[in-house]
Protein backbone atom coordinates (compact mmCIF):
# COMPACT_ATOMS: atom_id res chain seq x y z
CA UNK A 1 0.00 0.00 0.00
CA UNK A 2 2.41 2.09 0.78
CA UNK A 3 4.27 1.77 -2.87
CA UNK A 4 0.64 2.40 -4.16
CA UNK A 5 0.00 5.52 -2.14
CA UNK A 6 3.22 7.07 -3.34
CA UNK A 7 3.17 6.12 -7.06
CA UNK A 8 -0.47 7.75 -7.09
CA UNK A 9 1.13 11.10 -5.58
CA UNK A 10 4.33 11.10 -7.43
CA UNK A 11 3.22 13.04 -10.65
CA UNK A 12 2.08 15.81 -8.29
CA UNK A 13 5.41 16.16 -5.77
CA UNK A 14 3.77 15.61 -2.68
CA UNK A 15 4.91 12.91 -0.77
CA UNK A 16 4.10 10.51 2.13
CA UNK A 17 5.76 12.13 5.44
CA UNK A 18 5.02 9.31 7.38
CA UNK A 19 2.24 7.07 9.36
CA UNK A 20 0.57 5.53 12.35
CA UNK A 21 -1.79 3.39 14.28
CA UNK A 22 -4.33 6.32 16.33
CA UNK A 23 -5.10 6.29 19.76
CA UNK A 24 -7.75 7.46 21.34
CA UNK A 25 -5.90 10.47 22.44
CA UNK A 26 -5.05 11.19 18.69
CA UNK A 27 -8.48 12.33 18.03
CA UNK A 28 -8.26 10.86 14.93
CA UNK A 29 -11.68 10.87 13.15
CA UNK A 30 -13.51 7.87 12.28
CA UNK A 31 -13.97 6.94 8.56
CA UNK A 32 -17.11 8.33 6.52
CA UNK A 33 -18.90 5.52 6.94
CA UNK A 34 -18.68 5.27 10.38
CA UNK A 35 -15.93 2.85 10.35
CA UNK A 36 -12.88 3.39 13.07
CA UNK A 37 -9.57 4.16 11.11
CA UNK A 38 -6.81 2.24 11.49
CA UNK A 39 -3.94 3.68 9.88
CA UNK A 40 -3.04 7.42 9.22
CA UNK A 41 -0.31 8.73 6.72
CA UNK A 42 0.58 12.02 6.88
CA UNK A 43 1.33 13.46 2.85
CA UNK A 44 3.44 16.86 2.70
CA UNK A 45 6.05 18.04 0.64
CA UNK A 46 9.64 18.71 0.98
CA UNK A 47 12.49 19.92 -1.63
CA UNK A 48 10.76 21.60 -4.73
CA UNK A 49 8.71 19.21 -6.53
CA UNK A 50 5.44 20.32 -5.33
CA UNK A 51 6.03 23.52 -5.61
CA UNK A 52 6.45 22.89 -9.66
CA UNK A 53 4.13 21.23 -10.20
CA UNK A 54 1.72 23.89 -8.79
CA UNK A 55 2.93 26.33 -10.76
CA UNK A 56 2.15 24.41 -13.56
CA UNK A 57 -1.37 24.04 -12.42
CA UNK A 58 -4.20 26.13 -13.55
CA UNK A 59 -4.24 27.54 -10.05
CA UNK A 60 -1.23 29.62 -10.53
CA UNK A 61 -1.68 30.65 -14.30
CA UNK A 62 -1.35 34.21 -14.21
CA UNK A 63 -3.07 34.67 -17.89
CA UNK A 64 -6.48 32.96 -16.38
CA UNK A 65 -9.27 35.90 -15.66
CA UNK A 66 -10.75 33.37 -12.73
CA UNK A 67 -9.55 34.26 -9.18
CA UNK A 68 -9.15 31.62 -6.85
CA UNK A 69 -9.29 31.74 -3.11
CA UNK A 70 -6.71 29.67 -1.43
CA UNK A 71 -5.18 28.43 -4.59
CA UNK A 72 -2.62 26.00 -2.66
CA UNK A 73 -5.47 24.24 -0.94
CA UNK A 74 -7.70 24.48 -3.80
CA UNK A 75 -4.96 22.96 -5.92
CA UNK A 76 -4.16 19.99 -2.82
CA UNK A 77 -7.83 19.11 -2.75
CA UNK A 78 -7.80 18.75 -6.70
CA UNK A 79 -5.02 16.41 -6.42
CA UNK A 80 -5.40 14.44 -3.42
CA UNK A 81 -9.41 13.63 -3.55
CA UNK A 82 -8.90 11.67 -6.82
CA UNK A 83 -6.02 9.59 -5.45
CA UNK A 84 -8.15 8.75 -1.75
CA UNK A 85 -11.33 7.55 -4.13
CA UNK A 86 -8.67 5.39 -5.78
CA UNK A 87 -7.20 3.92 -2.04
CA UNK A 88 -10.98 4.32 0.08
CA UNK A 89 -9.05 6.26 1.87
CA UNK A 90 -10.88 9.46 3.54
CA UNK A 91 -8.47 13.11 2.70
CA UNK A 92 -8.72 15.52 6.08
CA UNK A 93 -6.68 18.80 5.75
CA UNK A 94 -5.10 21.04 7.87
CA UNK A 95 -6.50 24.21 6.48
CA UNK A 96 -10.46 22.82 7.41
CA UNK A 97 -11.85 24.19 10.07
CA UNK A 98 -12.59 25.92 12.70
CA UNK A 99 -12.23 23.42 14.57
CA UNK A 100 -8.81 22.55 13.43
CA UNK A 101 -7.30 18.71 13.24
CA UNK A 102 -4.19 18.32 15.26
CA UNK A 103 -1.71 17.91 12.47
CA UNK A 104 1.17 19.14 14.64
CA UNK A 105 0.23 16.39 17.23
CA UNK A 106 -0.20 13.67 14.64
CA UNK A 107 3.34 14.57 12.84
CA UNK A 108 4.81 13.86 15.92
CA UNK A 109 3.54 10.63 15.61
CA UNK A 110 4.70 10.12 12.24
CA UNK A 111 8.17 11.36 12.58
CA UNK A 112 10.73 12.46 13.78
CA UNK A 113 9.86 16.48 13.95
CA UNK A 114 10.61 18.41 16.67
CA UNK A 115 8.79 21.93 17.78
CA UNK A 116 12.02 24.96 17.25
CA UNK A 117 12.50 27.55 18.96
CA UNK A 118 10.23 29.84 16.70
CA UNK A 119 7.28 27.06 17.28
CA UNK A 120 7.77 25.64 14.10
CA UNK A 121 7.96 21.57 13.59
CA UNK A 122 12.04 21.06 12.45
CA UNK A 123 12.93 17.81 10.83
CA UNK A 124 17.02 16.56 11.67
CA UNK A 125 17.27 16.56 7.69
CA UNK A 126 14.62 19.07 6.55
CA UNK A 127 14.91 21.57 8.72
CA UNK A 128 12.17 24.20 8.89
CA UNK A 129 11.71 23.57 4.85
CA UNK A 130 9.22 21.18 4.81
CA UNK A 131 4.98 21.01 5.39
CA UNK A 132 1.79 18.89 5.51
CA UNK A 133 -0.71 19.27 2.89
CA UNK A 134 -2.92 15.97 4.01
CA UNK A 135 -3.82 13.17 5.85
CA UNK A 136 -5.58 9.87 4.52
CA UNK A 137 -7.38 7.97 6.77
CA UNK A 138 -7.51 4.13 5.85
CA UNK A 139 -9.45 1.05 7.19
CA UNK A 140 -6.92 -0.90 7.40
CA UNK A 141 -3.69 -1.60 9.00
CA UNK A 142 -1.18 -0.76 7.17
CA UNK A 143 2.64 -1.74 7.94
CA UNK A 144 4.54 1.90 8.46
CA UNK A 145 8.48 1.77 7.68
CA UNK A 146 10.69 2.10 10.57
CA UNK A 147 10.85 5.21 11.90
CA UNK A 148 14.14 6.62 12.52
CA UNK A 149 14.73 7.67 16.22
CA UNK A 150 16.84 11.46 15.80
CA UNK A 151 16.97 14.21 18.03
CA UNK A 152 15.97 17.76 17.97
CA UNK A 153 18.40 19.49 16.09
CA UNK A 154 17.77 22.36 18.23
CA UNK A 155 18.63 20.39 21.32
CA UNK A 156 22.40 20.31 20.58
CA UNK A 157 22.17 24.16 18.75
CA UNK A 158 24.26 26.63 21.14
CA UNK A 159 23.71 29.56 20.00
CA UNK A 160 20.04 29.78 18.57
CA UNK A 161 20.54 32.17 15.36
CA UNK A 162 17.08 31.56 15.09
CA UNK A 163 16.16 33.76 17.65
CA UNK A 164 18.80 36.84 16.49
CA UNK A 165 17.84 36.19 12.79
CA UNK A 166 14.42 38.21 13.01
CA UNK A 167 15.05 41.91 12.21
CA UNK A 168 12.29 43.64 14.67
CA UNK A 169 13.62 40.57 17.45
CA UNK A 170 9.73 39.29 17.02
CA UNK A 171 10.52 36.05 18.88
CA UNK A 172 12.43 34.92 22.34
CA UNK A 173 12.52 31.88 23.74
CA UNK A 174 9.12 32.57 25.44
CA UNK A 175 6.93 34.10 22.76
CA UNK A 176 6.14 35.37 19.20
CA UNK A 177 5.13 38.68 18.80
CA UNK A 178 2.81 38.66 16.27
CA UNK A 179 1.37 41.92 16.00
CA UNK A 180 5.55 43.11 15.76
CA UNK A 181 5.81 40.52 12.96
CA UNK A 182 2.59 41.96 10.99
CA UNK A 183 3.55 45.54 11.10
CA UNK A 184 7.24 44.60 10.22
CA UNK A 185 6.18 42.64 6.95
CA UNK A 186 3.12 44.98 5.88
CA UNK A 187 5.43 48.33 6.40
CA UNK A 188 6.98 47.63 2.81
CA UNK A 189 6.65 45.54 -0.14
CA UNK A 190 10.76 45.68 -0.63
CA UNK A 191 11.07 43.94 3.17
CA UNK A 192 13.42 41.29 3.05
CA UNK A 193 11.33 38.62 4.27
CA UNK A 194 9.01 39.42 1.97
CA UNK A 195 11.35 38.56 -0.73
CA UNK A 196 12.65 35.72 0.21
CA UNK A 197 11.13 34.29 3.08
CA UNK A 198 11.28 34.84 7.49
CA UNK A 199 14.51 35.70 7.69
CA UNK A 200 14.11 34.14 11.37
CA UNK A 201 13.60 30.96 9.49
CA UNK A 202 16.57 31.57 7.35
CA UNK A 203 18.96 31.41 9.56
CA UNK A 204 18.72 27.97 10.97
CA UNK A 205 21.61 26.35 9.67
CA UNK A 206 19.68 22.55 9.40
CA UNK A 207 18.24 21.68 5.80
CA UNK A 208 19.56 24.54 4.47
CA UNK A 209 19.54 22.28 0.80
CA UNK A 210 15.73 22.81 1.23
CA UNK A 211 15.04 26.31 1.11
CA UNK A 212 11.89 27.22 -0.62
CA UNK A 213 13.23 29.51 -3.93
CA UNK A 214 11.72 33.13 -3.71
CA UNK A 215 8.81 33.00 -5.27
CA UNK A 216 7.56 29.85 -3.62
CA UNK A 217 8.49 31.78 -0.20
CA UNK A 218 6.99 35.20 -1.77
CA UNK A 219 3.56 32.96 -2.13
CA UNK A 220 3.95 31.91 1.13
CA UNK A 221 4.10 35.02 3.12
CA UNK A 222 1.37 37.04 1.10
CA UNK A 223 -0.59 34.55 2.18
CA UNK A 224 0.22 34.73 5.93
CA UNK A 225 -0.10 38.59 5.62
CA UNK A 226 -3.31 38.48 4.18
CA UNK A 227 -4.26 36.11 7.31
CA UNK A 228 -3.46 37.96 9.77
CA UNK A 229 -4.92 40.88 8.05
CA UNK A 230 -7.98 39.55 8.12
CA UNK A 231 -8.07 38.76 11.60
CA UNK A 232 -7.26 42.59 12.36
Amino acid sequence: MINRVTDLLSPSGLVIRGGFTPLHEDNVPLLEDGVETRTVLLVGNIDRDMWQSFQASKYWSKDSDEVVLDPLNSWTRDIVEPVAEKLSARAIYPFDGPPYYPFLNWARRAEPVFTSPLGLSIHPEYGLWHAYRVALLFREEIAIPFQTIAESPCAVCVDQPCLNGCPVNAFSNSRYDVPKCFDHLKSNEEVRCMKIGCLARHACPVGAEHVYKPEQAQFHMVAFVDSLAEQT
